[in-house]
């Protein structure tokens, strides 16, 4: 399946040239979907009005593209091959400047989503793909894989969720940060476990690695009073100030049936 992946002046792509800020994130810049620069932007625009062009993908996709510079990442589930895709797209033309197959396989468990929900992350020195398979991986700039890592626990297939996991990581401080929200026991669903099975119940936990070498800094759980589905949670981390003027920088992590604050560090 090949898919038409459209660039509007909504994310101001024509105006790469006038050192426009950078999206490196589901959120952008401030975790508020807001960015500077004062940029006017199209109150309309369809696949015809207001596009600075089209790229043909590999496949579907419910995560926001990421930019960096001249460099768009977006990711692609083909549910033909069954490959998950990392894409790596000129901003200025739409060309592709890399494309990796990250996982071939299963691409989603039901027809409402698929696997290639999260949204990638960048600080303009590389890039982290993370995919409701459970894979991280993180390239260079260029397309070199540096490294990658599954969090889906030993034992099990799936995160312990009804529908797809969609949380999208964040950086901080030099770490990638995950939130991983699911049932603490597995969710059994047209004939598949979803969770490890075993005598212990499943954790909800965060987890930073260095963005660069792929070391697990730290890993904190997360627990909750939510009993079942509750527990699960689609949201992804912010960061945030704990006052307008500056502050303390926290971790805010909602799912559960909570918020919770957390020191990135």
């Amino acid at each position: 399946m090949k898919t038409l992946f459209y660039i509007s002046l909504s994310l101001s792509l024509s105006l790469v040239a006038m050192a426009t800020p950078n999206w490196p994130t589901q959120r952008g810049p401030h975790f508020n979907g807001t960015a500077e620069g004062g940029m006017k932007l199209p109150a309309k625009f369809s696949p015809t009005e207001n596009v600075v062009w089209k790229a043909q993908v590999p496949g579907s996709s419910a995560a926001t593209p990421v930019v960096w510079g001249d460099y768009v990442f977006v990711t692609a589930a083909d549910h033909e091959k069954k490959e998950l895709h990392a894409i790596c797209l000129d901003a200025s033309t739409g060309k592709p400047r890399w494309s990796k197959v990250v996982s071939k396989g299963k691409v989603h468990l039901d027809d409402r989503s698929d696997f290639a929900s999260p949204s990638p992350v960048t600080d303009g020195k590389r890039v982290a793909f993370f995919f409701g398979t459970g894979d991280l991986i993180v390239f260079s700039m260029d397309g070199r894989e540096e490294w990658r890592k599954n969090l889906i626990p030993e034992g099990g297939k799936y995160f312990a969720f009804q529908w797809t996991f969609s949380t999208s990581p964040i950086l901080s401080g030099g770490n990638l940060i995950m939130q991983i929200l699911q049932r603490d026991v597995p969710f059994h669903y047209g004939g598949m476990s979803r969770g490890p099975e075993g005598a212990t119940k499943i954790p909800s936990y965060l987890v930073a690695f260095d963005f660069a070498t792929g070391k697990q800094s730290w890993k904190a759980d997360r627990p909750g009073d939510a009993v079942d589905e509750s527990l699960e949670a689609f949201t992804s981390p912010v960061l945030s100030r704990t006052a307008d003027d500056g502050g303390d920088l926290q971790l805010l992590v909602a799912g559960g049936d909570a918020l919770t604050g957390h020191d990135p560090k």
